[in-house]
């Protein structure tokens, strides 16, 4: 790639203050001094202070000045039209995100492609007429502007709306969109997690994030458009149907059609752990049905359970029906018609067990190593089910699984799931070996017959945190597979710190160990060279958030194993994350360690980014990407370690940043950023496409 340098100095001309003023090492000579920065032997724990004031003109020069280089230098490459182009015809194919449903209509928000209004439509479900009742621009005129959820009042004149604006992921807006009037009624601020739950026809609960960030219990009334704090018990939201009432003694399953069911002790902590519910009356009214499944984050397991009640007497038993087995991770509870679908996951190991409603398994369905299973439905007779299918290349591909045999009508079903445009691709899950013998679980994706070159670009993608699932059975589309339609191999492993074996693979990865979450990084980049695919010069690791901080970290600490770093959003500056993250410092305290902590800091330089970055070495080349107004990671972070890296790295003309302006934590998603994500996704796959020798092309 062409080679990029910063000038030390940078003139900075300002109408305003009527000054000049020169970068680099002179600023950075004086914010130390001011900082009476904590040297050591080989770094210092408080780098580069001056980039941790965002407000300040040398923050924002450097910044500005080393983002256009990254983007003049891709902007000029041969591949960057082409790339921009794939951005946008993969994602133009338009998507339901959110959908609701009333007595009278049914409602569905869509995603309709980069660059395209969302819409809500409203389906009447006799009929089947339909009107789009809003698009984006009806709200507000912005490019950084998204819908994520929608609810439906149930007299079908209000549309609320969950909205994010610049990609945050932390507090968003809940807009009250008046469909008679075609104007927003009211606007109000919401938590992340946002759910709302109807008390009555009229009135809803929600959660309000405050002026100072604290999350208040509220009420809202669509008749008067006021809301209202919940003082005297505790309420939490399960879905717009449902929700428990707590109190010192007891706690209630509630709903607006007038349900109370008093909870057993056997669900713990109701207010945090039931996931859903679904009600069902018997054919003569006499009772009432109620199953609802809890999960227990800590072992990552799923309890169902039954409640009958007396219509006549209101008398409730509960009972267990189901929990998932021993050795599996709980994934999901789907409620149908005559049965429920209950999944789960070992390693790569999925499956689906179809249980009747006394809890009893009739069949359990494996997932194919090709691709992962989006939705099942069960025939009246039993004996089979029809299975819509997604690989990296297709979606919503339905075949039918026999039962009893336990197998795809269709043998062939694999191969055409792999077949894309034309090109006949494979899919297979191997296990690398990490430093201290443990096997990770790593698929690994791309053409047939690709050559045993070891100069393949292979992209690994890699979170390995916070008991999170990774990417091992993401399947994600879109780019993905237009790079491997181009010769390249996605990579997805299953990194310690995750949760693809539950909480004791989570655990081994956190504080000092998590060292093993790089390690196992570099393990499936050794597979890639085993198996003669890839080697490092065409090996690429990215991830995002904590991700990125591995990325990064694995890049410094092995840089003869990786080629190239794309880091993400990461939380880069270990030791300092509880200053510049005052809102979530803490809570990345629970997966490494409090920084102000000594015996936790000695062990944090051993890996922290912005530490590592600043001893001499050769270094991967490296793509440091973050949004500029992101509320989960502070900016600072990236900045600081492309500051570190263009001082320290024998390489520096291979050090990249690129910082976007009103982009937030998830500023590659279409649905959160739109025309910002096409803008994003350009940059970081036209990199990699120049990184690995690859000229681009559209099948």
């Amino acid at each position: 790639m062409t080679k990029l340098s910063i000038p030390k100095e940078i003139l900075v001309l300002s109408v305003l203050f009527s000054f000049s003023f020169s970068l680099a090492k002179d600023v950075k000579t004086s914010c130390i001094q001011i900082y009476q920065a904590k040297l050591t032997s080989q770094g210092e724990v408080k780098y580069a202070m001056w980039l941790e004031n965002q407000k300040q003109l040398e923050t924002i020069s450097w910044v500005k000045a080393a983002s256009k280089e990254t983007k003049d230098l891709l902007h000029s490459s041969a591949n960057f039209e082409t790339v921009s182009n794939a951005v946008l015809m993969t994602n133009s194919t338009p998507k339901t995100i959110s959908t609701d449903k009333t007595t009278k209509y049914n409602y569905e928000l869509k995603f309709n492609g980069i660059g395209e209004n969302q819409t809500v439509r409203r389906i009447h479900q006799k009929n089947g007429e339909s009107e789009i009742l809003l698009k984006t621009s009806d709200i507000v005129k912005d490019a950084s502007f998204s819908l994520i959820k929608m609810w439906a009042s149930p007299n079908d004149r209000y549309v609320i709306l969950m909205a994010s604006d610049n990609g945050n992921i932390d507090t968003f807006d809940l807009i009250i969109y008046d469909t008679l009037s075609k104007k927003v009624a009211q606007r109000l601020k919401a938590s992340n997690d946002q759910k709302i739950s109807w008390k009555n026809n009229n009135e809803f609960y929600f959660n309000e994030v405050s002026t100072n960030e604290s999350t208040i219990l509220k009420s809202f009334n669509l008749q008067n458009l006021k809301s209202e704090p919940i003082k005297k018990s505790l309420i939490s939201i399960i879905d717009s149907q449902f929700y428990v009432e707590t109190d010192k003694s007891h706690s209630v399953l509630k709903t607006a059609q007038g349900l109370s069911l008093h909870l057993p002790k056997i669900v713990k902590d109701p207010t945090y752990s039931i996931l859903g519910v679904f009600t069902t009356q018997s054919t003569n009214s006499s009772h009432t049905d109620v199953y609802l499944h809890s999960k227990d984050y800590q072992n990552h397991k799923i309890e169902l359970l039954h409640a009958q009640i007396n219509n006549r007497t209101h008398k409730v038993r509960w009972n267990r029906i189901y929990q998932t087995p021993s050795q599996r991770v709980a994934d999901e509870v789907i409620y149908q018609q005559k049965y429920i679908i209950s999944s789960s996951y070992w390693g790569s190991d999925i499956q689906h067990d179809i249980l009747n409603y006394q809890g009893q398994t009739l069949a359990t369905i494996k997932t194919p190593s090709c691709c992962k299973i989006q939705k099942v439905e069960i025939n009246q007779d039993q004996n089979q089910a029809k299975v819509w299918l997604q690989s990296y290349f297709k979606t919503q591909i339905p075949y039918i699984y026999d039962l009893q045999k336990n197998e795809f009508v269709n043998p062939e079903f694999a191969k055409e799931m792999l077949t894309y445009n034309d090109i006949r691709f494979q899919s297979y899950v191997h296990f690398a070996k990490s430093q201290d013998g443990t096997l990770i679980p790593t698929r690994i994706t791309h053409k047939e017959n690709l050559p045993l070159n070891s100069k393949n670009g292979a992209l690994i993608y890699g979170y390995g945190g916070f008991g999170l699932e990774g990417y091992l059975r993401s399947f994600n589309q879109g780019m993905d597979s237009f790079f491997m339609q181009n010769g390249g191999i996605i990579v997805a492993p299953a990194l310690r710190g995750g949760n693809e074996f539950g909480e004791p693979w989570h655990q081994s990865a956190t504080f000092r160990n998590k060292s093993k979450t790089f390690e196992d990084f570099t393990a499936a980049a050794d597979l890639l060279k085993e198996l003669k695919l890839s080697s490092p010069d065409y090996t690429a690791i990215e991830g995002w958030s904590n991700g990125g901080m591995v990325v990064a970290a694995t890049g410094l600490l092995y840089p003869d194993k990786i080629g190239h770093v794309i880091s993400g959003n990461g939380v880069d500056d270990l030791l300092r994350k509880e200053f510049l993250d005052t809102k979530f410092g803490l809570g990345w305290s629970y997966e490494y360690g409090n920084s102000q902590s000594k015996p936790v800091l000695d062990y944090l330089i051993g890996w922290s980014p912005v530490y590592q970055a600043q001893i001499k070495r050769n270094t991967p080349h490296f793509l440091i990407l973050n949004g500029k107004v992101d509320s989960r990671v502070n900016p600072s972070h990236s900045w600081k370690l492309a500051y570190a890296l263009k001082e320290h790295s024998s390489t520096p003309e291979n050090i990249h940043l690129l910082s976007i302006a009103n982009s937030g934590h998830w500023m590659t998603s279409p649905v959160y950023q739109n025309v910002i994500a096409w803008r994003a996704l350009s940059y970081k796959w036209t990199y990699l496409f120049d990184a690995f020798g690859i000229k681009a092309k559209i099948f």
